[in-house]
């Protein structure tokens, strides 16, 4: 009597270009936003996503949880369907790219500012090495001194870049005798 059952005549359709639709059950009341996110296999749409934009892993969990409450901001709409949650993982995708991105500008602003305050020899250095993509051979080679100065080159490099405050006694002149 009051069974419910799968009716063929009343439809819904799911999304997507290939129009399909899924039956709904006969008497049943319409799924909430809430179930029909859940019914979703969400984590499998932003995993593709997230391979798409070659997001890492913590960003790939960013994206599940804002493109999660990105569509139940929107509540169940009746445009509320498969290619919509692509969309909306997409676009969040993008955001998160886009931040990353700001964030590497201002990273590399931060090394183009720490770069002018090393010695030239050690610029001159950065930039073969790591600009060039020669090996300490090959600067050795071309700079005219052996691979343990060049050595020495990388570490102070490094170092001075990470910690542009710190001076060793070695990079103040030394008084000379009269």
């Amino acid at each position: 009597m009051g069974e419910l059952r799968a009716s063929v005549d009343e439809e819904h359709e799911v999304g997507g270009a290939e129009g399909r639709r899924e039956p709904r059950l006969a008497g049943a009341a319409a799924p909430t936003a809430v179930e029909w996110i859940e019914g979703l296999d969400l984590e499998a749409i932003v995993r593709f996503v997230a391979c798409r934009y070659h997001l890492p892993q913590e960003d790939s969990d960013d994206l599940l949880q804002e493109t999660r409450i990105a569509l139940l901001g929107h509540g169940l709409d009746s445009h509320l369907n498969h290619t919509f949650v692509f969309r909306t993982a997409i676009h969040k995708a993008v955001d998160i790219v886009r931040q990353r991105l700001i964030a590497d500008e201002e990273l590399l602003h931060l090394l183009r500012s720490r770069l002018s305050l090393l010695p030239r020899p050690l610029q001159v250095f950065y930039a073969l090495r790591y600009e060039q993509g020669l090996t300490l051979s090959e600067i050795s080679g071309l700079l005219g001194c052996g691979r343990g100065s060049v050595r020495w080159m990388e570490s102070r490099t490094q170092k001075l870049l990470m910690h542009p405050t710190r001076r060793s006694p070695r990079d103040h002149p030394r008084p000379r005798n009269f």
